[in-house]
This record gives C-alpha cells, structure tokens and sequence, in this order.
C-alpha cells in the first residue's frame, strides 16, 4: 500500500513470519528507491530482530536489491544476515 511517499509491505505467502509482524514492513517510496524495514522484540530474553528491504526499480515490471537482518540478544550475542533481492512479474 501506498501514501504519498509513505509505503507498507506485507508478506502475504513465501515467508514464515514470528511473530507475525515480522511479515509487515514501513518505509518510504523517493523515485524509484523503495526503503522498508521492521523490528520487534521476537524472544523472551529480550532479544530483538531488525530487517530492512532496499529495492530499485527499474520499470513498471522489476525491481532488485537487498534485505539485511539482524538479531540481538541483550547478553551481547549478534547475528547478522543478508540476502540479494531480485523481483519480477
């Protein structure tokens, strides 16, 4: 969906979400860059998950770039992963 420059993705199928807001990502559209991410408290030793989506698009019809995820753990503990994106139709 989209607002003016405001935009919200959402997983709808393909990704197991947990929780479930982990699926619903905020961010903003700026010519053809679109910038979404996410975070939430995901354990109950207070660790926390950040995710973040960065695609160009390059027409009507495609798009790539990035996802990068990070999982902190408040004993020091961090996890980082990323993944390239590529998107079509």
């Amino acid at each position: 969906a989209q607002d003016g420059d405001a935009v919200t993705l959402v997983f709808l199928s393909g990704r197991k979400c947990s929780p479930e807001s982990m699926c619903t990502f905020e961010g903003t559209l700026s010519g053809d860059q679109l910038v979404v991410s996410n975070k939430a408290a995901v354990d109950d030793e207070g660790g926390a998950v950040k995710n973040e989506i960065t695609l160009t698009f390059s027409g009507a019809s495609a798009a790539s770039g990035t996802s990068e995820s990070s999982y902190t753990h408040p004993g020091g503990m961090e996890c980082r992963w990323g993944s390239k994106v590529t998107l079509s139709r």
